[in-house]
């Protein structure tokens, strides 16, 4: 695990040449994990390497709601202009087709009582430019911090360890409920029956 530097003050570069000195040639096979602000360098790196797998726990994103929350009590002016000089001020900065080309999974935690990353809107810019990363919405786990009770994380072990499946992709919440096509048996037979509904393909396409 790399200690990036200046937490009290980050800067972005010197935060993504931490990152790079300690991973290995090849990174196809690698798992990279972040919380917070890191959350932003593991997307950076993943503009230049291939990764098996980001998992990003309470990202940070430069969306208007998160810069928003700078003006609530406890949120000093001279924080918001680290965060603006990390991040920058547009949403869109980084290359996400890069991104969703490099990494075969991505995996984002949020909480609902998180109080300094907006989960609805945090979700809704990972709908939004990365629509292929599993959102995990977790109750009252605050910033997935000591305070919370996050002194281990076994779901995250677990999802450290479990296989990459590229053939499973969430339905963005504007998708759902997902009606059952009308035009298959739905008897057993070992597959799945969507696998012969030709409406049921055609949309999914």
């Amino acid at each position: 695990t790399p200690v990036l530097p200046n937490s009290g003050h980050p800067e972005s570069d010197p935060w993504l040449d931490t990152a790079k000195k300690e991973l290995p040639d090849d990174t196809t096979n690698t798992i990279v994990t972040a919380r917070s602000m890191s959350c932003w360098t593991a997307l950076l790196l993943a503009q230049e390497k291939k990764f098996r797998k980001i998992i990003l726990i309470a990202p940070s994103t430069p969306s208007k709601e998160w810069y928003d929350g700078f003006g609530r009590e406890g949120w000093a002016d001279a924080e918001k202009e680290i965060a603006v000089a990390f991040f920058g001020e547009k949403e869109d900065s980084l290359d996400f087709e890069k991104i969703k080309e490099n990494v075969a999974e991505i995996v984002v935690y949020l909480s609902t009582d998180d109080p300094y990353i907006p989960q609805e809107a945090t979700q809704k810019y990972f709908e939004k430019y990365l629509p292929g990363a599993r959102v995990i919405v977790q109750r009252d786990s605050g910033h997935f911090d000591v305070d919370h009770g996050y002194k281990k994380f076994p779901a995250l072990f677990e999802e450290i360890v479990s296989s990459v499946r590229t053939d499973l992709r969430p339905l963005p919440e504007s998708d759902l409920p997902v009606i059952l096509p009308d035009d298959v048996d739905f008897k057993p037979t070992g597959e799945s029956p969507l696998n012969y509904s030709k409406s049921f393909n055609d949309g999914v396409g």
